[in-house]
């Protein structure tokens, strides 16, 4: 279990959203490259690995977040990560990754959701059928992004807001794993 530094300033992800989360991901976080941007407590990207995650790469542009998340890595023996200190977008601008699964949880009210889904996909960081979890204020509204972003669910309660999107057209990695194989015009 993993204790939250009260003098953080961080909102981690509630227990019920986590389980939901993951309820949502359970066919494609085993194996999946992660990214964690705006990671504060890091509790989602640390419960990614502890489920099957290839990697995590954790970013945060607060020093005292990152000593924490370093800490935290280290009690629980992890090897698969890596932690960047940064600004979110700074790092999205820069970065030459690709990823499976990102978890979006950026402080609420700063419009800060739009501009990393818009650098998640103008930098090419996603992988094929890759889904980007989303944590925000209630009132935010998905309807903007409908014509980029496919919204696969949601979710809200009290004054937060979660979805499930992806880039419309793209199919996940277990759709892939699923294709009927053709091997010389016979169906396999």
């Amino acid at each position: 279990m993993l204790r939250f530094d009260a003098s953080l300033e961080i909102r981690p992800t509630t227990n019920a959203a986590r389980e939901c989360l993951f309820n949502w991901l359970q066919n494609e976080i085993v194996g999946a490259d992660c990214l964690d941007l705006f990671a504060g407590s890091g509790a989602i990207g640390f419960e990614a690995l502890s489920r099957g995650a290839s990697s995590v790469v954790f970013v945060d542009s607060s020093r005292d977040v990152i000593r924490y998340l370093r800490k935290t890595a280290e009690s629980l023996n992890s090897s698969q990560h890596a932690i960047f200190h940064r600004s979110a977008l700074r790092f999205l601008k820069k970065a030459d990754r690709k990823f499976d699964v990102v978890f979006l949880d950026p402080p609420y009210f700063q419009n800060l959701v739009i501009s990393s889904l818009e650098l998640l996909e103008s930098k090419e960081h996603l992988n094929h059928g890759a889904l980007v979890y989303v944590e925000t204020e209630r009132n935010f509204e998905f309807q903007p992004l409908h014509k980029t972003w496919e919204q696969l669910r949601h979710y809200k309660a009290g004054r937060r807001a979660y979805f499930l999107i992806r880039l419309r057209n793209s199919w996940t990695r277990s759709q892939w794993q699923n294709v009927i194989c053709c091997e010389g015009g016979r169906i396999k």
